[in-house]
């Protein structure tokens, strides 16, 4: 999520590893990736130092999905490198004037709605609205090795030293499992898809 995200929901989302991202001039010149013990939470200040910490996370609990959960700023960053598979978007029925705008679109050759809710407002909601789950057609790998996040600056931080020794084996075979897909994600990388 956001710096302003996080600021807004005050406090870690539970039972969770909770990433923050920020351009915050006092976060962009420390190291990648740092952590909040205050506040318990990872602060990194790029996109790809969020994506490696969230894959080591998910790859050690043995998850496959991790979740962006915004701001405008966030979706966008992410959105535009197609780095989504997946989007839960919740659509409410209004005219709401805003600064804040979900701007990625569905196109029907792309993404497929795999689950649609209408909701009718209830006491505390002003208007009905539609829960709605959209999948890529096509899901979409990133064309490098987890293994090409492992850079120089990263390896300085002493905590993910021990965190990368720690899992290394788990890591390899994540690598190794998911090699077909790789060299798949590689191959339409070539071909210009």
């Amino acid at each position: 999520m956001g710096r302003k995200t996080f600021i807004s929901i005050g406090k870690p989302l539970p039972n969770r590893t909770n990433i923050v991202l920020s351009r915050e001039e006092s976060l962009s010149n420390a190291a990648p990736i740092t952590f909040d013990e205050q506040h318990q939470v990872y602060n990194v200040s790029s996109k790809e130092a969020a994506l490696y910490l969230a894959d080591l996370y998910s790859i050690v609990s043995g998850q496959n999905s991790f979740f962006i959960i915004g701001g405008e700023e966030i979706f966008n960053l992410f959105s535009a490198n197609k780095l989504v598979d997946r989007v839960y978007l919740t659509e409410i029925f209004a005219e709401i004037t805003g600064d804040a705008f979900f701007k990625l679109r569905f196109p029907k050759k792309e993404w497929k709605a795999i689950e649609a809710e209408h909701l009718t407002a209830k006491e505390g909601d002003d208007y009905d609205s539609q829960f709605v789950v959209y999948e890529r057609r096509e899901r979409r790998y990133r064309d490098r090795y987890l293994s090409s996040f492992y850079k120089e600056s990263f390896a300085k931080i002493e905590w993910i030293n021990a965190y990368l020794s720690t899992h290394q084996n788990l890591i390899r075979d994540y690598e190794s499992s998911h090699q077909y897909e790789l060299d798949l994600s590689n191959q339409h990388f070539q071909d210009g898809c």
